[in-house]
């Protein structure tokens, strides 16, 4: 299990500012997050995907310049490293634990021109030259390739971005999300640890849906209690992201009894640093801790 509910809070709140920005139906709106968490599985997968089909390529490439008529000493002599390289064969050996989701959205057989595109781009830089022209081999440093490749060239690419963003509702946002993830894991691979699991989007489901429908449906009786320690507020004027974070906190507190108060406060302020304005932090906190100071009797411990 991968995804946390740190990740689940973030689709949950673009879920309710799409509802909110949209005048939509709320059950809709609760289908498309649904159906969004698929697409994360299968982003996480098409990306892991990707990985390995660059190493494909080379392969056949290799297999070209062995099979000319007419081979030069170089091709019958090509360095064997990027293939053979140990992060990327875990990454294969793993495919039956975290391909579940096939996608029907991108296939990279079908879609060959951006892993040539990938490939060359690999082909052409620093990090495949300095890799390549190491002779020597460790794990450590195949991994550490592998991820400058991921991280720099892969997700940094603007057409490849463009595709995804093309084929997913959310992937302007999903895309960093799951990018993080899979540097995460491998970097956590090791001689010991060669697992890479499913991301599991749906572990947390009834947590998503619970804090989704209870924010809608008890979100008038937030803000008013909002309002009256927000006194010289008003919430037409409050930033949108600051007011369905802090209804998502207060369904938290109110409703939600296995998540202990302090997590749930730490959660929504750090969600506001990387989604809404930078005074933003200071304002929820306070908002929140004083109605929890006010409301101590009502509010889970």
């Amino acid at each position: 299990m991968i995804i946390n509910r740190h990740h689940i809070r973030i689709k949950v709140m673009q879920s309710l500012y799409s509802l909110l920005i949209n005048n939509d139906d709320s059950k809709n709106v609760e289908k498309f997050m649904i159906e969004g968490m698929r697409d994360m599985n299968q982003i996480y997968c098409l990306l892991l995907n990707l990985i390995t089909s660059i190493k494909n390529i080379a392969l056949e490439n290799i297999n070209l310049a062995k099979n000319k008529n007419f081979p030069t000493d170089e091709d019958k002599n090509i360095n064997l490293k990027f293939i053979n390289n140990s992060v990327i064969k875990i990454i294969e050996d793993n495919r039956i634990n975290y391909d579940d989701y096939y996608s029907t959205k991108i296939n990279w057989a079908d879609n060959d021109e951006f892993v040539v595109l990938l490939y060359r781009i690999m082909l052409k830089s620093d990090i495949y030259s300095h890799y390549m022209n190491n002779k020597s081999v460790s794990f450590k440093e195949d991994k550490d390739f592998v991820l400058n490749l991921f991280n720099q060239y892969i997700v940094q690419n603007e057409k490849i971005i463009n595709l995804f963003e093309d084929k997913f509702i959310f992937a302007s946002s999903d895309f960093a999300i799951i990018s993080d993830i899979i540097s995460n894991v491998i970097e956590r691979l090791d001689d010991k640890n060669k697992v890479i699991l499913n991301i599991d989007t749906f572990h947390h489901i009834d947590f998503m849906k619970n804090l989704y429908r209870m924010t809608v449906e008890h979100g008038s009786y937030y803000e008013s209690i909002i309002n009256k320690v927000a006194i010289s507020w008003d919430l037409n004027r409050m930033v949108s992201i600051d007011l369905i974070l802090m209804k998502m906190a207060l369904t938290e507190l109110y409703n939600i009894a296995d998540i202990p108060k302090k997590v749930s406060l730490n959660e929504y302020i750090k969600i506001s640093k990387e989604y809404s304005t930078p005074k933003s932090k200071a304002f929820i906190n306070g908002i929140l801790d004083k109605i929890f100071q006010d409301n101590k009797k009502e509010l889970k411990k």
